[in-house]
């Protein structure tokens, strides 16, 4: 795979992490949970054995109480498909949101 390809799954799986958070954006607030873009870190940059993880924090004030990570590419293989996202990130928001206290 090209570093370009890398690249282009990253930035679709980004998308629709950043979907999911939108929709569950109000009930965050509603717990007073805000969060932080997702971020992806390139972990290793060669071809043959790339790795990169995808990561949002939780905030509650300046505080960071809660993340979600993930790897994207592990060793150079494709651990996620943006089409799994959405349900991946409701199940995971629907934890933030239960282990979160007001």
């Amino acid at each position: 795979m090209t570093t370009s390809r890398y690249s282009q799954v990253e930035a679709a799986v980004r998308g629709a992490v950043e979907d999911a958070l939108r929709s569950f954006s109000s009930s965050l607030a509603e717990r007073g949970l805000s969060f932080q873009p997702p971020v992806v870190d390139v972990i290793v940059s060669d071809p043959s054995s790339y790795t990169s993880e995808l990561r949002v924090y939780f905030v509650r004030g300046s505080n960071i109480v809660d993340a979600i990570e993930f790897h994207i590419f592990d060793h150079g293989k494709q651990m996620v498909q943006a089409i799994q996202v959405p349900d991946w990130m409701a199940e995971d928001l629907e934890d933030v949101i239960n282990r979160s206290k007001r």
